[in-house]
């Protein structure tokens, strides 16, 4: 019984506790907003339609923590197909590191992001690597975000 406090105190520390003084202490760059990317494959089967829209990434901040919601917006035969991901990660000295997964925990299809913030704290530049639903093939992205105003 013991042990079980002990833990369950731990985890209310790591979990709720030193986040919130994480972002009270935090001295750099704030990504937090809206993002709106894009992205270039190398594989043809998940090349970007120049019709399918760009799709939208939310990001809070909390100190060196990031969690968000990535939506894409996918043109799948006149239809809109929105995919809602979410994601963690950390971001520090500049470098933003996320992990991935569908919002819906019945889809299949993750991945990860490392990126490096550029042109005065305006745009998110690097590669993600995604892991298909379907084949369970792996694809390489470079991707840009771009901060909304």
């Amino acid at each position: 019984m013991t042990s079980a406090l002990i833990w369950l105190a731990a985890k209310f520390f790591q979990n709720v506790i030193k986040p919130e003084i994480q972002a009270i202490t935090y001295q750099g760059v704030k990504i937090d907003g809206t993002w709106v990317g894009l992205y270039e494959s190398v594989s043809p089967m998940f090349k970007q339609s120049v019709d399918d829209p760009p799709y939208t990434i939310y990001i809070e901040q909390k100190g060196h923590s990031v969690k968000g919601e990535l939506l894409r917006n996918k043109d799948r035969n006149g239809t809109r197909d929105v995919k809602a991901f979410v994601f963690t990660g950390l971001f520090k000295d500049k470098s933003l590191v996320l992990w991935y997964k569908p919002k819906d925990e019945t889809r299949l299809g993750s991945g990860s992001y490392v990126m490096r913030l550029v042109a005065d704290g305006k745009r998110l530049e690097g590669k993600s690597l995604y892991i298909s639903s379907g084949d369970g093939s792996v694809a390489e992205f470079s991707v840009s975000w771009e901060k909304k105003a």
